[in-house]
């Protein structure tokens, strides 16, 4: 299998950008989140309309991009810890938020290429969109 982990660190196409993931716990009826950041480097470019055809909301001028990362940084979109789904980190959560070049990114889609050494996310812009 090709391993692309190099190209997506490749200093000549990476690029740093900050996951924001959210973690909680129940108090007292109560969930209380907390929101972690985590330095992530890959490589970041716009979406195309390949990858925009399987949206049905894709045709809103929201500034999709494409977020990619290596193997052992994964990306998650919202999930149920139960699901068996190779993308699952065994825990509910809501999709990671992306924040690159001052902008926040919320994914809506990710592929689990692990076996090829990557993570890709697509990710709508929150701001504005």
């Amino acid at each position: 299998m090709i391993d692309v982990e190099e190209l997506i660190t490749d200093d000549d196409f990476a690029q740093p950008y900050t996951v924001w993931r959210e973690t909680g716990s129940w108090s007292e009826g109560v969930f209380n989140t907390v929101e972690n950041a985590l330095p992530y480097s890959g490589v970041v470019t716009a979406a195309t309309p390949k990858e925009l055809i399987i949206l049905p909301e894709a045709d809103r001028v929201s500034g999709m991009m494409t977020f990619y990362s290596v193997a052992g940084y994964p990306l998650y979109q919202t999930r149920l810890g139960t699901t068996a789904s190779t993308d699952s980190d065994g825990q509910d959560g809501t999709s990671d938020q992306l924040e690159w070049h001052g902008q926040r990114y919320k994914i809506i889609k990710v592929w689990p290429y692990v076996d090829y050494g990557y993570w890709k996310a697509l990710a709508t812009r929150m701001e504005g969109a």
